[in-house]
């Protein structure tokens, strides 16, 4: 059984989703944590429910006509408030004016038509529940396992960048090869004097051709 670490940056870098899926997978199941498939959204029973009645609210009430919520807005309201912050407690609580007058405007259902659709209501909410906490608990596995798809999405990423950058100096060293009419001892010198000393892993990729 190979992990993700024993590959080296060669099969690290030709890793297709597959592949990736397979070495987390693995690790998933190395650490103990219990697999979690991701829900498929439920299809709930379409509703033509319209909000056909409309309401006022001011004060944190509903009036039925718009003239009325008007009235009581012009009203002078009291709220009971406290000072926790300053005193510390919730029971000695004073009265203070409620300035929140603006009458604002809500729709609603009809209660006829909520009450036809009860059932279809009830069912949709079941599926829905059911739903939410299927989708919690995956994205309770997701934030659980992202460090172990993090490490290797990372190991891949570098693998290929790594393979990127040995290709740019190849391409490099041949475009000054191309400049000095294909004298290997001047490209190199460019190529030393632009880059300096290689690392080893680079280095042996970098120069595997033109030292075979």
């Amino acid at each position: 059984m190979r992990r993700y670490t024993d590959l080296s940056k060669e099969e690290l870098a030709v890793l297709n989703n597959e592949d990736i899926k397979h070495f987390i997978d693995l690790e998933i199941a190395i650490a103990g944590i219990k697999p979690v498939i991701k829900p498929v959204p439920p299809v709930l029973a379409e509703m033509k429910l319209q909000k056909t009645e409309t309401a006022y609210e001011v004060f944190g009430i509903l009036f039925k006509e718009q003239a009325d919520a008007l009235a009581v807005s012009q009203m002078k309201v009291l709220r009971a408030d406290y000072d926790y912050y300053g005193s510390g407690s919730y029971e000695y609580r004073y009265l203070t004016p409620n300035e929140s007058n603006a009458v604002k405007t809500e729709q609603f259902y009809t209660k006829e038509e909520v009450k036809a659709h009860s059932q279809v209501i009830k069912e949709n909410m079941v599926l829905q529940k059911a739903y939410n906490e299927a989708e919690k608990a995956y994205n309770s596995f997701v934030t659980e396992t992202k460090e172990i798809r993090d490490a290797i999405y990372g190991a891949v990423n570098d693998a290929r960048a790594f393979f990127t950058q040995v290709e740019k100096m190849k391409q490099q060293y041949q475009h000054y090869l191309k400049l000095t009419e294909g004298d290997e001892k001047i490209a190199r010198n460019f190529f030393d004097n632009a880059y300096g000393v290689l690392e080893e892993e680079y280095a042996k990729r970098v120069w595997e051709k033109d030292e075979d």
